[in-house]
């Protein structure tokens, strides 16, 4: 058979268009105060796989939060007593994105293996002091890939359980360690797990080479190494749906004077600011979000973070968090612009009901 050979120069070209085009930076104008979190459906069967809880039920789900900040399966009180679960149960996890929800029936096709992912024997949390949702963490996350496209939201509802409320949240899909989705990323950004790993727990990332720029000033992450130590940290949470800093880094960062707006999370008024950017540099370019809004807290924040990175960062992006590898993919155009942050308010109501800006940790 003939085989066409390809000239040298053509090939290069080719590769010096790839490589260019990987290049391109990612840049963002003003993104919202407030971002939208990960809302899921999930299922809890028993240990053996063989009946989903509550026992005897038919494909039933419950809207749960996927949440690498993180390290447990956390069940609220009322959904831990229609399931029938207790704490430190073993489940097998089957998690769905609101789209494989039957619009028309509002069934949740969790058997078909499409748009789905399963994690076995994972031990459940029921705390003395549950939180008001149910969350998925670590031992899920840790597991499991999942394309999170921000900028495209879902809506199903109305559901009587939830006292007629609807249920919004990112068009999301979710595979398994061994499947490939289809999704080409332009940036590749590392994370470093990090945490103890045991019965019922598992890990949180560490987010490399973010810098937080003001003026003259900038407080980053680490390009590469162990973040373990004292470094600066920053932590990837996709269950927080605003972005904070420490206050003794926004000091650093001249971020002191009249707050330019304010946010109350867990019941403290914080003060806000627009820094001049954030910017993520990972393989094949760099992420920047100008005029970043940030929340400053006084409280040592999940892990000893000197920062948290949420929601309202991405969101107009579509992403590929990989939780096995450890990294966090970003696709998008070259130049794009979020809403600016005046708007960013018509965000506040979106969300799962009982869904706080940031809860409080369990951990």
């Amino acid at each position: 058979m003939h085989r066409h050979r390809v000239p040298a120069f053509v090939l290069m070209l080719s590769l010096l268009s790839c490589t260019a085009a990987q290049a391109d930076p990612i840049t963002f104008s003003g993104a919202p105060t407030k971002g939208v979190l990960p809302t899921m459906i999930t299922a809890f069967a028993n240990a053996a796989g063989t009946d989903v809880l509550p026992a005897g039920a038919t494909d039933y789900y419950v809207f749960t939060l996927f949440d690498t900040g993180s390290t447990r399966v956390y069940f609220d009180n009322s959904t831990a007593a229609t399931l029938g679960v207790s704490n430190g149960m073993v489940t097998d996890i089957r998690i769905n994105g609101l789209g494989a929800i039957d619009p028309v029936t509002l069934e949740a096709p969790i058997y078909a293996g499409q748009a789905q992912a399963e994690v076995a024997g994972v031990p459940v949390s029921l705390p003395a002091s549950p939180p008001d949702i149910t969350l998925i963490g670590g031992p899920v996350t840790n597991e499991v890939m999942a394309v999170i496209d921000y900028s495209t939201l879902i809506t199903r509802g109305p559901y009587a359980h939830l006292g007629g409320a609807d249920v919004t949240g990112p068009d999301i899909m979710f595979y398994s360690e061994t499947a490939t989705p289809s999704f080409i990323p332009a940036i590749d950004l590392s994370l470093q797990a990090f945490g103890n790993t045991g019965a019922g727990l598992g890990q949180r990332y560490w987010m490399y080479d973010v810098s937080f720029n003001n003026g003259a000033s900038s407080v980053a992450s680490l390009a590469a190494g162990d973040m373990t130590g004292t470094h600066t940290r920053f932590l990837y949470d996709t269950g927080t749906n605003v972005t904070l800093i420490r206050d003794i880094w926004a000091a650093t960062l001249g971020l002191t004077g009249p707050a330019d707006f304010a946010m109350t999370v867990d019941g403290a008024l914080l003060s806000g600011y627009y820094l001049d950017s954030i910017t993520m540099t990972g393989v094949g370019g760099t992420y920047t979000v100008l005029g970043a809004p940030v929340l400053v807290t006084s409280s040592v924040l999940g892990g000893s973070a000197d920062a948290i990175i949420g929601s309202n960062l991405f969101a107009s992006s579509r992403l590929l968090f990989d939780g096995p590898g450890s990294t966090l993919s970003i696709e998008g155009p070259s130049e794009a612009a979020v809403p600016d942050p005046g708007s960013s308010l018509l965000l506040l109501g979106i969300g799962l009901a009982g869904l706080r800006a940031c809860r409080k940790r369990l951990d």
